[in-house]
C-alpha cells in the first residue's frame, strides 16, 4: 500500500480547500442573509479541513506501522469514525 502518494494527495486537498476558503471569504455579501451563508460556508470548509488533517495524521501513523498487528492495533485504537 503506497501511503506516501495518498498522503501527498491529502496535503494537496488541504491546500485546495484553503484556497477555496479564501475565495469564499472574499465574496461580497450584500445582505445579512448572504453574510450568514458566507460564514456557514467557511465553517463547512474549516470542518472539512479538520477532517483532512485528521486523515493525514492517520496516514502518518499508518506509515509508521511495521506489521499487520500494528495496523490492527491502530484501527482498534481509533474506534469508529
Amino acid at each position: 500500500m503506497n501511503v506516501v502518494n495518498i498522503s501527498d494527495d491529502v496535503r494537496q486537498l488541504f491546500i485546495n480547500s484553503e484556497a477555496l476558503k479564501e475565495k469564499v471569504k472574499s465574496l461580497e455579501a450584500r445582505t445579512g442573509a448572504e453574510q450568514k451563508v458566507k460564514e456557514r460556508a467557511v465553517k463547512y470548509i474549516e470542518n472539512v479541513q479538520g477532517e483532512i488533517l485528521a486523515f493525514n495524521e492517520f496516514l502518518t501513523t499508518l506509515f509508521e506501522c511495521d506489521t499487520d498487528e500494528d495496523i490492527e492495533f491502530l484501527i482498534d485504537d481509533l474506534g469508529e469514525i
